[in-house]
């Protein structure tokens, strides 16, 4: 699922090494404005506050046939205000320009190429969102308005939650996930009139300590992979996979009861029932019910839900 970052107000001036060709001339004195429409959170999933700033800045590029391109990180999220992380100007230019742009903490950039390898895991650091732009061309500003360059997801999110389904209290005496692949490997290609995205083959599997002894009152949940109880759906990044049917297991044993009425159930769950593939830009939630009958599994499937709240500013 795509986001849109609209760049407004960027003043940047770049070194003549940086900039165009020293023979173009300027279209208008008026700066490659840019602003930016999204809220910060959205950008990772973890709750980190140091980890989260780290991936605030976007590292934005014009492409005008010089190298190198690069024109500057946009912005910077700190103190709960965007600021521009360079005081520079940088105007139209007679040519076209080819802008595009990720999120700073992306990977590494050669030639006109972002790679990505990662391997991603339940700490803090590793749940960093990556998002990666269309190519916008353009050879001068729209009547002042802003350049709007769309952004796209280079991961998935999924989650998987036990919730008590009776009316009284659960004690989780164990459970785990097995099954998810957490080692992956992307290109994006930049160079073409549209970006490229090629992802590599995902190997490795997310582990974690088993959450044991987690007690949960009526409808209340637990988050299996973040190995925690949790007031809502917990979502973790994952790189984009086939998953084939009973690819996941989740492995349960869970109490109903206290003292002398107390009952212990044990069961494997395997997810999903059916083949699905998990695919960039998308929240996948498996749900799984107990309760003194049976388990009952719940499947959704969400685009990556975006804050819509008012649009931030940069100037």
């Amino acid at each position: 699922m795509k986001k849109t970052i609209i760049y407004s107000s960027l003043v940047l001036l770049l070194a003549a090494a940086v900039a165009c060709n020293k023979t173009d001339s300027p279209v208008s004195e008026e700066p490659i404005r840019f602003a930016f429409a999204t809220d910060a959170a959205t950008r990772a999933l973890n709750t980190n506050a140091t980890e989260v700033l780290r991936t605030q800045t976007i590292k934005v590029y014009d492409d005008m046939g010089a190298t190198p391109y690069y024109i500057d990180d946009a912005a910077a999220y700190s103190g709960g205000t965007w600021n521009f992380v360079s005081g520079h100007a940088y105007t139209w230019r007679t040519g076209s320009h080819k802008f595009f742009a990720y999120t700073n903490e992306a990977g590494t950039f050669a030639s006109g190429v972002l790679t990505v390898s990662k391997t991603l895991t339940t700490a803090d650091a590793d749940q960093v969102d990556i998002l990666y732009s269309d190519i916008v061309t353009k050879t001068q500003a729209d009547a002042g308005q802003a350049v709007t360059i769309p952004m796209s997801h280079l991961f998935a999110a999924a989650g998987i939650m036990v919730k008590n389904a009776t009316d009284g209290n659960v004690t989780v005496n164990s459970v785990s996930a097995t099954g998810i692949k957490n080692q992956g490997y992307a290109t994006v290609d930049f160079t073409g009139a549209t970006t490229a995205v090629t992802y590599g083959t995902v190997s490795g599997s997310l582990t974690g300590s088993t959450l044991s002894n987690v007690t949960l009152a009526a409808n209340g949940m637990a988050d299996v992979l973040g190995q925690a109880a949790a007031d809502a759906a917990a979502y973790w990044l994952v790189w984009p996979q086939a998953i084939a049917a009973e690819g996941i297991t989740v492995a349960i044993e869970y109490t109903i009861g206290a003292g002398t009425t107390a009952k212990k159930y044990t069961s494997e769950v395997k997810l999903p029932t059916a083949a699905v593939e998990w695919k960039a830009g998308y929240k996948y939630l498996y749900t799984i019910n107990v309760n003194p009958h049976d388990i009952k599994l719940e499947f959704t499937v969400t685009d990556w839900v975006e804050n819509e709240g008012q649009d931030i500013i940069v100037e």
